[in-house]
């Protein structure tokens, strides 16, 4: 798994909210497929939220959000890079 969900992760933030509908879809489409890989499911097999928790993963979706909070978290307690910090100004700074 750790092979495979990292290339799902990859700069993820920067590419995935230009993708269409279609491309969301696809990718949604092939992490239901790992899981179905990984626990030997049927092709046609439903997967629900607990086939997510067993493997400890999020839906595409969500784990793009959770690493750009991530980030986020990091710029605002300067525990980011400078380069990645320096291009992150929070918007109470902005309206002051």
């Amino acid at each position: 798994m750790s092979l495979i969900q990292c290339h799902f992760d990859y700069a993820s933030p920067v590419w995935f909210y230009g993708l269409t509908k279609n491309l969301n879809s696809k990718l949604q489409v092939t992490q239901h497929k790992l899981i179905k890989f990984f626990f030997n499911l049927e092709p046609r097999s439903h997967i629900g939220n607990e086939d997510f928790i067993k493997l400890n993963w999020l839906p595409v979706s969500d784990g793009v959000d959770q690493v750009t909070l991530c980030h986020v978290f990091k710029c605002i307690k300067n525990l980011a890079p400078k380069y990645v910090s320096e291009h992150f100004s929070p918007a109470s700074n902005a309206h002051s």
